[in-house]
């Protein structure tokens, strides 16, 4: 596995990743530590983010996350994409009680395959590789491949964690343990990490 960044969310804030600074999401200040969560103590998102600046995004990547939403308000747990919106994937979003999966600028459909709304603690990874893209829930496939995402190699963008890429569309809830990845994990890896 290539690890491209690793925040486990389960302790300070003060360090460097891939060299990129941890820094409040646009017009946020930094999230609150002491949650109770899955890994120990966490991080509450319920009205910021954190920005984690110029991330290359490629035509293979998966991001893994542990989240435990306090509320089934639409939010974006992962935003990977440039603060205007039109370069990059929000991997990871929520609405309706569904997980959902856009490419940059809602240019492709939502993909739905995944209710949740028991509001507990869940393994969420999205895998990409080309334009084949899946959603596993604490390891387990949800729903079939959506094959109609837009997909980029060798872009530079920010990954938002806890809210969309303007700030808006707060995480209701704690995230831990967020991981991306430079190539598709496997079945096999998503489990071990779910």
């Amino acid at each position: 596995m290539s690890l491209q960044i690793w925040l486990p969310l389960n302790g300070s804030l003060d360090e460097k990743i891939s060299g990129k600074i941890v820094s409040a999401a646009t017009g946020r200040s930094l999230p609150s530590a002491g949650a109770v969560g899955k890994l120990g103590s966490g991080y509450t998102f319920s009205s910021s983010g954190i920005k984690i600046a110029n991330i290359q995004a490629t035509s293979q990547m998966s991001f893994a996350m542990w989240v435990k939403l306090n509320s089934n308000t639409l939010c974006h747990l992962l935003d990977f994409r440039t603060s205007d919106g039109n370069t990059g994937y929000q991997p990871i979003y929520y609405e309706n009680n569904q997980i959902q999966i856009y490419s940059a600028a809602n240019a492709q459909g939502p993909y739905r395959p995944a209710a949740l709304s028991d509001l507990n603690w869940h393994h969420l990874t999205v895998t990409m590789q080309n334009s084949d893209c899946r959603l596993y829930v604490d390891g387990v496939l949800s729903g079939d491949p959506i094959t109609e995402i837009a997909m980029y190699d060798n872009i530079t963008t920010d990954l938002n964690i806890g809210c969309r890429c303007n700030g808006n569309n707060p995480c209701p809830g704690i995230i831990q343990d967020v991981r991306v990845y430079n190539h598709c994990l496997s079945p096999r890896e998503v489990k071990l990490l779910a």
